[in-house]
């Protein structure tokens, strides 16, 4: 018997409708706004939410779908229990694992058992993450600019929803695209780490949320010494055109 892997099961490049099972509300509504950005980008992708995996194979047996991503927090079937029933019915669909707490050995032993991809909470629930797991599975870039898009595409992408930080006068400190927290849902404690994971060039002494459009309040000390006014905005784009929203300050 041949110990070669399996073929990787691998949707058409058209895939048009996911199918999600998870029970975390937090997550059915950081993948819509996701879902929503790449509709924006004229791409037709749908989801199906399931909250059990009896309900995902009911609606595997009435419906077509492209890509399976099991939330492994489900309880009614394991995860891998799950795919083997789903292989049953769709023997080439493709599955990706979402995990709380995953490791490499707990990664190692999901992709043994039929999952082509894994992916940690704390990744599935960045906004740009139906994205990810599409470029993933289907080896392509998702989301192709037009012409009129492309000077916009080349400086940020417009899938993500980047913190940028900038001065009272609108001017741009520092920009990281890689900055994905959600400021409106994310707890303080997470907020506070990302913030100084992916700006450790900053001091952060405080920092507090403000209503959306409200003006810069607090002070933020910089290496320099100097302090300066700052806020970060969360730049939303849709068909190209910038949108923030000023959400947080930090000193």
């Amino acid at each position: 018997m041949s110990s070669k892997n399996p073929p990787r099961p691998r949707p058409s490049k058209s895939v048009q409708r996911i199918l999600l099972i998870t029970r975390r509300d937090e997550f059915c509504e950081r993948f819509a706004r996701g879902l929503r950005a790449l509709r924006a980008r004229g791409l037709e992708i749908s989801a199906q939410v399931a909250p059990t995996a009896h309900a995902a194979l009911h609606h595997l047996e009435s419906h077509n779908a492209g890509l399976l991503i099991v939330d492994c927090a489900v309880e009614d079937l394991s995860a891998p229990t799950l795919l083997r029933e789903v292989r049953r019915i769709h023997p080439s669909m493709p599955a990706a694992a979402v995990v709380d707490g995953l490791d490499p050995m707990l990664r190692g032993s999901l992709r043994s058992q039929g999952f082509q991809a894994c992916f940690a909470l704390e990744e599935a629930l960045l906004v740009d993450f139906p994205r990810r797991i599409l470029e993933e599975f289907t080896d392509s870039s998702v989301g192709a600019t037009s012409n009129d898009e492309e000077d916009v595409s080349k400086t940020l992408d417009a899938l993500r929803e980047p913190a940028i930080l900038v001065d009272s006068e609108g001017g741009i400190l520092h920009a990281n695209p890689a900055f994905l927290a959600d400021l409106e849902v994310d707890s303080d404690e997470v907020i506070h780490r990302r913030l100084s994971e992916f700006f450790p060039e900053l001091s952060l002494r405080t920092w507090r949320r403000l209503e959306p459009g409200a003006g810069p309040l607090c002070e933020m000390k910089r290496p320099s010494g100097n302090r300066k006014t700052v806020e970060v905005r969360c730049l939303a784009v849709t068909k190209g055109k910038f949108a923030p929203r000023a959400l947080l300050v930090v000193g």
